[in-house]
């Protein structure tokens, strides 16, 4: 009997000392939550966030940039496709060249400028100016091919021609979107083609 009362004392003992520590982990753990956040702990925070917002940052600014750069050469390349496509076309089908002399072995047009004549007597003139590609036709004025932003950077017209073979007229020319602006911002291409006259001497 007595030592089933002292077991009893005993197991007692054990609970109220359980149920003592018990309160006591939860005081401490209700300081620990009134105390915050430590000083290191923050900055770790902040170095963290900083680290991320700058990836961030620098992945848009990349995106950004390429982004530029592709708008301005497909500004740049639908420029000078219809360059080419408009000297092309009047060249080909010009029946003679009115500002070259003779072609034979060859010529380079210097400023360079070309003026020929179709078959209907229509006369059509290109020229390389002040930064710009122009097109005259008749006693019309000269107006730019090339959109706002857009310039060459170099242009050349030549042609060259062997014995009785119709005359064949070289273009070429580099073109440039926003010279004066950043660097990201910044595109160039070269173009060039070849063009016979196909009606020469008709």
């Amino acid at each position: 009997m007595k030592y089933q009362i002292s077991n009893i004392k005993y197991q007692i003992r054990n609970t109220m000392s359980f149920i003592g520590n018990w309160k006591l982990e939860i005081r401490n753990s209700h300081a620990r939550h009134k105390r915050g956040f430590t000083l290191i702990e923050l900055l770790m925070t902040t170095v963290i966030l900083l680290t991320f917002g700058g990836v961030i940052v620098t992945v848009f600014i990349s995106l950004l940039r390429n982004t530029n750069r592709a708008n301005s050469l497909a500004i740049i390349r639908q420029n000078g496709n219809f360059v080419i496509n408009e000297m092309t076309r009047s060249i080909r089908y010009a029946q003679s060249l009115d500002n070259i002399t003779s072609c034979n072995p060859s010529y380079t047009v210097l400023p360079p400028e070309i003026i020929v004549t179709s078959p209907e007597g229509q006369s059509t003139a290109f020229r390389c100016e002040n930064s710009s590609i122009d097109k005259r036709t008749g006693s019309g004025s000269y107006a730019s091919l090339l959109s706002s932003n857009v310039t060459y950077a170099t242009c050349s017209i030549s042609c060259q021609q062997t014995s009785t073979a119709p005359p064949t007229v070289m273009i070429q020319f580099t073109l440039v979107k926003d010279a004066t602006s950043l660097t990201e911002n910044r595109a160039s291409i070269d173009f060039s083609t070849s063009v016979v006259l196909r009606n020469w001497g008709r």
